[in-house]
């Protein structure tokens, strides 16, 4: 019996290889490998996509944060907001400009940062807010909105998750003040290595990310700040340019899986994902929940189906940032999920025998 695994991007690539190897001899027949046309093309048609006016192609998703955060002037002695259920580089970013990251809950089944939480969170230093699209479900942006423009805010969306997600005839990451890409390989629209990007629709933002990440210089041996080397390889830019027209392909088929779960999945036996409109998220991940999941992994294993725990703590109960402010009235939903969220297995090229075959194997779980 065959394995279906949690995810495997050599289905991809395989249908891919054509237009990668085309990209890959493109930019080796230049030999220009930093700062070159492939990434200005991807940058203009990554920012058409989405429909904002400034992108900025950088090395990573958490250097896209740190960028953000330091354009934002973001430093020692301020606060930012952050979720706590997420993966780590969110409070690492933070702690690189010399800033304290300041853990706020979740909503329950939706797993996105609960509003009402960030508003307790609120002091003194606050100057910014991080919001997560988490596993590729638009948050509740309009509520912090409005709690940025109360208290004069930066809000920053953290977009690894969910390219090509929307949120109220938006596309995620145009939003707020800053929108922040990865391009892990194993993301909605990912590259061969690592990769990140900023966006923004702020003119003088858009300049000190740009001006930041390539060491400080506007222009060669020019250096007007303390920068650094945070930079999009034009080699992965070529592969992200090949890929990007397929992206809302990609997401249609994600979320034609996440309906067959969704309608197939017994309700009586697991939590699913409380998604405020499937035709917008983008479902990076398709968490459930379980009361027993130990021995369900162990059931899932036999079966041949793969599966992953994201993420299997709150950030703030790691040993490097326990000893950081969180929601003073705590973070019982995080808390409370930790042990019991499970992602099934959702990547685009899964053929819809193997989804059937997921569920059915879910369902006959016994326990």
């Amino acid at each position: 019996m065959n394995t279906i695994p949690h995810f495997d991007i050599s289905r991809q690539h395989q249908k891919l290889r054509p237009a990668l190897d085309e990209a890959y001899d493109r930019v080796l027949s230049k030999s220009w490998f930093v700062l070159g046309e492939e990434v200005k093309a991807f940058e203009k048609e990554f920012g058409e996509y989405l429909g904002v006016k400034h992108c900025i192609g950088c090395g990573n998703g958490t250097d896209a944060l740190e960028l953000a955060l330091k354009a934002a002037g973001i430093k020692a002695g301020d606060e930012v907001i952050v979720p706590a259920n997420t993966w780590v580089s969110l409070a690492e970013s933070v702690i690189n400009v010399g800033a304290s990251p300041v853990f706020a809950d979740a909503l329950p089944g939706e797993y996105t940062i609960d509003p009402a939480s960030v508003q307790r969170c609120i002091s003194k230093t606050t100057r910014a807010i991080i919001v997560v699209h988490q596993y590729g479900q638009p948050a509740h942006v309009n509520e912090l909105l409005e709690i940025r423009d109360a208290h004069k805010l930066v809000l920053i969306e953290d977009c690894a998750h969910a390219h090509g997600a929307v949120y109220q005839e938006k596309n995620v990451g145009t939003i707020g003040d800053f929108g922040c890409f990865s391009f892990y390989p194993t993301k909605n629209l990912g590259c061969l290595g690592d990769g990140g990007a900023v966006v923004t629709n702020d003119d003088e933002y858009a300049a000190t990310v740009r001006l930041v990440g390539n060491h400080g210089q506007p222009a060669r041996d020019v250096h007007k700040v303390a920068g650094r080397n945070s930079r999009l390889h034009e080699l992965q830019a070529a592969f992200l340019r090949s890929k990007l027209p397929l992206l809302d392909q990609w997401n249609t088929r994600r979320r034609s899986i996440a309906t067959y779960y969704m309608y197939g999945l017994d309700r009586s036996m697991y939590r699913l994902p409380q998604v405020g409109d499937p035709d917008y998220a983008v479902f990076h991940q398709y968490v459930i929940q379980t009361d027993d999941r130990e021995n369900l992994i162990r059931h899932l294993d036999r079966g041949g189906v793969g599966v992953a725990i994201h993420y299997p703590a709150p950030i703030n109960e790691l040993s490097p940032y326990r000893s950081f402010r969180t929601d003073p009235e705590g973070l019982s939903v995080c808390s409370s999920e930790k042990s019991s969220i499970l992602s099934l297995p959702m990547f685009p090229e899964l053929t819809d025998d193997e989804v059937q075959r997921v569920i059915h194997t879910l369902n006959n779980f016994r326990g």
